[in-house]
């Protein structure tokens, strides 16, 4: 097999974004306690807004083919795709992946410790989002149109929640931490004060 990993096309996003909805349903369907259903809105434009900016590169990992346009990341010959991955020449470098979450809404029956030390452990996953708290996160976010594009504008008007390490260190020091609590209220997400999470014993 050969697999040629480079720079993608503007016409292979749409694909691109076939290949994001389907991990993004694995990981609902896997933990429906941490990931949200669905894939569209802003998520699924990401990869678009990416693709435009001036910094950031889209990396298309292809097999076979013959337009394979600037192949400047690498191309290998291997049997399987696992053992083409591993024989490129910077496998093991640092790589920026579009999955990525910038904030967490945990219900009151979630484990925490658990899903947060998760998401820890998976270095494509972000230990730098923030943690909101409140009753039944599956209703409220079914609820909500946008709850990322909100959320950011709380945290602009600044609403401060903890990032997902500093939930974890709180939690294994003195076995709570404070979390922002939301609400809903005409459709959107709301600030309703601050709760104290307890570690369950």
């Amino acid at each position: 097999m050969e697999l040629t990993v480079r720079y993608a096309k503007r016409d292979e996003l749409e694909r691109v974004n076939e290949l994001r909805r389907a991990v993004s349903e694995l990981h609902a369907n896997g933990r429906p306690d941490i990931f949200r259903p669905g894939f569209g809105g802003d998520f699924s434009e990401r990869v678009y807004s990416a693709f435009d900016e001036e910094d950031t590169d889209v990396i298309a990992a292809v097999c076979g083919g013959t337009d394979q346009g600037d192949v400047s990341r690498g191309k290998v010959s291997a049997a399987d795709f696992q053992s083409a991955r591993q024989a490129l020449p910077w496998v093991g470098e640092e790589e920026l992946a579009l999955t990525n979450i910038s904030y967490i809404i945990v219900g009151a029956e979630a484990d925490l410790s658990e899903a947060l030390g998760l998401i820890l452990s998976d270095h494509e996953m972000s230990p730098s989002a923030t943690v909101w708290l409140t009753q039944d996160a599956g209703a409220l976010l079914d609820a909500c149109e946008d709850p990322a594009a909100r959320l950011a504008v709380l945290e602009e008007q600044g609403v401060e929640a903890p990032t997902v390490v500093m939930v974890l260190a709180a939690l294994k020091t003195d076995g709570q931490v404070e979390l922002p609590v939301l609400s809903l209220a005409d459709g959107r997400l709301e600030p309703a004060g601050q709760a104290v999470w307890e570690e369950k014993v």
